[in-house]
């Protein structure tokens, strides 16, 4: 969803939303404690947080399919290489994808856009624009 944008946004809070997006989740916090006088900053450091928090805990689940359905599998059919494969092509969807959404997220930022991610968007942007916590 895309909200109303800002009008007097500098270049620098759009670098930093911009990185926060794309470097990881030590920078998103680092830039939403570091800009607290940028709402537009600290908006889209919390949604990126949270966005590669949910990405790799998805991904370590997956991995985690692994270690406990090949044995199971293994005893059955004899074969689990291709679960492996199929949970290994998994994780590597919702690493990279997530990845490729980031990017297109940071480069919206750097554009003076307020878009945000799925699930975790519209939170960030209640805690940030309208205090609300929860």
């Amino acid at each position: 969803m895309e909200h109303k944008q800002p009008s007097n946004i500098t270049q620098d809070e759009k670098l930093f939303s911009l990185l926060s997006h794309i470097l990881g989740i030590v920078f998103a916090i680092v830039f939403y404690f570091v800009m607290k006088d940028s709402k537009f900053v600290r908006f889209h450091a919390l949604q990126a947080f949270w966005f590669q928090i949910l990405e790799l805990s998805t991904a370590f689940v997956l991995f985690l399919l692994i270690f406990f359905f090949t044995p199971l599998i293994d005893k059955t059919t004899g074969n689990p290489s291709c679960f492996i494969f199929f949970i290994l092509m998994a994780i590597a969807i919702v690493v990279f994808g997530g990845l490729i959404y980031s990017v297109i997220l940071g480069v919206s930022a750097f554009q003076g856009r307020l878009k945000e991610y799925p699930i975790v968007g519209r939170w960030a942007y209640d805690k940030v624009y309208k205090g609300l916590y929860f």
